[in-house]
């Protein structure tokens, strides 16, 4: 399915899973002690592009968002665990309202 052909639920819904991902990936960063640009040289990317999944502005591929859980000594469902404090304010900005 191209991106043009997706409905806007569904769009808001990618950009949530984008946004919790990157929350994640910034808290347990944060936990190992690591900087961006730390967690950058051992995933094979520059800090700018680990600021940019942080902030849930691009589309990660499956491998990079493995090497970037695997970095952090986690499982992919640890990267999609919602976090309360760190989420809700970007869901209420794109317009979801947590169940």
């Amino acid at each position: 399915m191209s991106k043009n052909s997706m409905l806007p639920e569904s769009q808001k819904a990618v950009q949530l899973l984008k946004v919790q991902f990157g929350l994640n990936v910034k808290r347990y960063r944060k936990k190992a002690s690591l900087s961006q640009l730390e967690l950058g040289q051992k995933t094979g990317q520059t800090q700018p592009q680990i600021s940019a999944i942080e902030n849930g502005r691009v589309n990660i591929s499956f491998e990079k968002m493995a090497l970037v859980t695997f970095a952090l000594k986690k499982t992919i469902s640890d990267m999609f665990l919602w976090q309360k404090t760190n989420l809700n304010d970007k869901f209420y900005q794109l317009g979801y309202r947590p169940c």
